[in-house]
C-alpha cells in the first residue's frame, strides 16, 4: 500500500482549498480519497464541499488519449501467491469448551485438519498465546474486529504492528479484518469507504513486516455475489494492492428449518468460482454449513458436501473450512456418519 497525505490547519472560518497530486506506480491501481478532521473543539465540525479526483495526463489537452499505465514492477518480495491445491478444514469455535477441546473435537471428527478457521471479536491474540501456539502447525484463516474509526485513529497501530512483526514465518496465515462487513454497512455502522480505508491502514502496518506467508483476506457473505442482493463485492474491496485473497461464507437452509432440499453445488459455489475466475485472485470458503434438511438421514447432506468439494477442487479454491458448531440454535455440526465421513475424506485427501 502507498499513501500520500496533505495536512492543513484552519485558522478561521473561511473555505480552504486543498490539493494533493498522486502518481500511481502500479498498473490497475485503485485510488481511495479520505478526509479526516483532528483536534476539533466541542461544538465544532468540519464541512467539506466539492471533493473530487481528476485524472491528469501530464499536460495533454482534453480529448487526447490517456497514456497507458506504467508496466507493473517486478514481483513484490513481501507477497506470495497461496497454493491453489484445495485444503479442507474446519472452524475452531470453542462454545462451552476450551480452544484445545474444540481443536481435539474437529480432529476427532475429520482427522488432523490442515487448515483451521479462527474467529476473534477484538484484536487477534499474541502469537505466543496458548491459542496461537495450539494452531502453530496448521494453516489458519484468522479474523479480528475493531471499528474503522478506531483503526484509522491509530489506536491499535502498536499492537497490530507487533502482531505482524512477530508472526511465524513457516505457517500460512490468511488474516482478515472485520469479516462479513455487509450488514454493518447496511445498518449504517460505517461506510464502504471507511471500511476500505481501515483495510488500507492495517495493510500498511502489515507491509512493514514483509511476511510473504501472510495473506490479506477479504471475507464476504456468499449472498453478496447473488445479483438479488443488489450488492457489488468490489464496494468492500480495498484494492488488489491490499487484498490478496477473497473468501466467502455460503450456507444452505440457514434461515429455513423446514427446508427439504440442498442448494446444488453448481448453484451455490458456481457463481463464487465464476466471479473469482474473472477477478483472478486466489479464493476460498471461510465458512460452509448446512443443517440436515427435513427427511434426510445425512446421506443427502453427504452427497451435497461431496459435490461441493469437487467443485472447489475443480476451480482451484485455496481452502474451505466447515462451520462445525451449533450456532444460534442451528445445528450445522456434521455429527451423522455419512456427512462426517464425507468431509473427513476431503480433509484427508
Amino acid at each position: 500500500m502507498i499513501s500520500h497525505r496533505s495536512t492543513f490547519r484552519l485558522e478561521d472560518d473561511d473555505w480552504t482549498s486543498v490539493e494533493l497530486t498522486f502518481t500511481t506506480s502500479r498498473a490497475g491501481a485503485d485510488l481511495d480519497l479520505n478526509v479526516f478532521a483532528w483536534d476539533l473543539r466541542p461544538g465544532e465540525d468540519l464541512q467539506i464541499d466539492d471533493v473530487s479526483m481528476r485524472q491528469s495526463t501530464g499536460g495533454s489537452e482534453p480529448g487526447d488519449p490517456v497514456p497507458a499505465p506504467p508496466a507493473p514492477s517486478p514481483g513484490d518480495p513481501c507477497t506470495s501467491a497461496p497454493s491453489r491445491d484445495t485444503k479442507f478444514g474446519a472452524s475452531l469455535y470453542p462454545v462451552g469448551m476450551t480452544p484445545a477441546e474444540s481443536l481435539a473435537d474437529i480432529d476427532s471428527s475429520f482427522g488432523r485438519v490442515p487448515v483451521v478457521r479462527d474467529f476473534h471479536t477484538g484484536m487477534p491474540p499474541a502469537w505466543n498465546s496458548p491459542r496461537s501456539t495450539l494452531l502453530r502447525d496448521r494453516d489458519i484463516v484468522i479474523s479480528f474486529k475493531a471499528s474503522p474509526s478506531a483503526i484509522l485513529s491509530g489506536r491499535h497501530d502498536s499492537y497490530l504492528r507487533n502482531w505482524f512483526a512477530t508472526a511465524p514465518e513457516n505457517q500460512t496465515i490468511y488474516w482478515s479484518y472485520m469479516h462479513e462487513p455487509e450488514v454493518k454497512v447496511k445498518n449504517g455502522q460505517y461506510t464502504p469507504s471507511q471500511y476500505r480505508a481501515a483495510w488500507r491502514h492495517i495493510d500498511g502496518l502489515a507491509d512493514q513486516s514483509c511476511k510473504p506467508n501472510m495473506h490479506a483476506t477479504l471475507i464476504l457473505t456468499a449472498w453478496t455475489i447473488d445479483p438479488r442482493s443488489g450488492r457489488d463485492y468490489r464496494d468492500y474491496d480495498a484494492g488488489r494492492d491490499v487484498v490478496e485473497v477473497i473468501a466467502f461464507d455460503p450456507y444452505n437452509a440457514l434461515h429455513d428449518p423446514q427446508a427439504r432440499t440442498y442448494t446444488s453445488a453448481e448453484d451455490m459455489i458456481g457463481p463464487l468460482a465464476d466471479t473469482m475466475e474473472a477477478d483472478g485472485r486466489p479464493w476460498g470458503l471461510a465458512e460452509l454449513g448446512s443443517r440436515i434438511v427435513v427427511g434426510d438421514n445425512g446421506t443427502g447432506r453427504a452427497a451435497w458436501l461431496a459435490d461441493i468439494g469437487e467443485v472447489l477442487i475443480e476451480n482451484d479454491a485455496s481452502f474451505a473450512t466447515y462451520f462445525q458448531t451449533t450456532y444460534k440454535g442451528v445445528p450445522f455440526r456434521l455429527d451423522d456418519s455419512p456427512s462426517r465421513n464425507t468431509w473427513r475424506g476431503l480433509v484427508q485427501r
